[in-house]
């Protein structure tokens, strides 16, 4: 991709997303989305103070990303329709931005205050959260179920873009209807 005085932000959060989707947090690397964007190593700096300040920016704008899908797909009335199509949205968001929970979530962020990267987490912990107190019946069960979701979902991303399904016929939507049914036993089995 090269760069032709556009929005150098944008694109460079753009390759860095990529990258990460590619080799994961670890492999974020600030000189290689400054080839990949075709500027010198020094202009991602122009809007990005360091790796970290880089790497909480492509966390927030994934988590933006995600907040917006998994609200679109919660829209049914129904906790489990809610949480079964929120299932089958992430497996099929994470597995085409090639990263989710992962990068929302990184280690590295752990202790990195960001505002802008602590709302959107908040709101995306608020779009699963919710809905799973109503359907469990409370506050701590509503916590084991999204944990619970979120280790389903997770993993099933994972298993494509991990080329653990390489040379088998299953694709994204195999995967993420498969995802959507383990959930909707769940939430099932789950309801209080």
């Amino acid at each position: 991709m090269a760069y032709h005085h556009g929005d150098l932000r944008a694109a460079v959060l753009e390759a860095a997303i990529t990258l990460i989707g590619e080799h994961g947090v670890a492999g974020l690397s600030v000189g290689e989305v400054a080839r990949r964007v075709g500027v010198s190593s020094a202009a991602p700096y122009r809007h990005f103070a360091n790796r970290t300040a880089l790497l909480s920016a492509a966390a927030t704008h994934v988590g933006r990303e995600l907040h917006a899908t998994l609200v679109e797909a919660m829209a049914e009335q129904d906790p489990v329709e809610q949480f079964r199509a929120a299932a089958a949205a992430y497996v099929r968001f994470s597995v085409e931005r090639g990263t989710g929970f992962d990068l929302v979530w990184a280690d590295e962020l752990r202790d990195v205050e960001d505002a802008d990267r602590e709302g959107v987490t908040a709101d995306l912990v608020g779009v699963l959260l919710w809905p799973a107190v109503d359907l469990t019946g409370g506050p701590e069960s509503g916590q084991v179920f999204v944990r619970r979701f979120a280790a389903v979902v997770n993993g099933y991303a994972s298993l494509h873009r991990s080329g653990f399904m390489a040379g088998h016929d299953v694709g994204v939507e195999t995967l993420a209807g498969e995802a959507a049914e383990v959930v909707s036993v769940l939430a099932t089995a789950s309801r209080a």
